[in-house]
């Protein structure tokens, strides 16, 4: 998996959590079905790009984003690429 902080972007509180949270896990590649994913301030603005080395992998980053209190919700154009899926943090209290 790679990231990709945004320059225009500043970091929300959020951040930190999910970044552990991602630095954790691991899974097979498969660039058949990698997946590109846009994560979300506040605002709806996408700071964070996330590029998985496949289906699992991608699997594994929304349920862990899911247990952090993200909302998942379907793609768009951002930052010059197409996202297939958007992480929206809803304000829930991170562990």
């Amino acid at each position: 998996m790679q990231t990709t902080l945004l320059e225009h972007a500043g970091t929300p509180p959020s951040d930190a959590a999910l970044m552990q949270a991602l630095r954790q896990l691991t899974a097979p590649s498969d660039d058949r079905l990698a997946m590109t994913i846009g994560v979300e301030d506040a605002n709806g603005d996408v700071y964070r790009i996330v590029r998985t080395n496949g289906l699992c992998e991608a699997v594994r980053i929304f349920e862990s984003a899911r247990q952090l209190g993200f909302a998942i919700a379907g793609g768009r154009k951002a930052a010059n690429c197409e996202v297939q899926k958007t992480l929206r943090w809803q304000g829930h209290a991170l562990n």
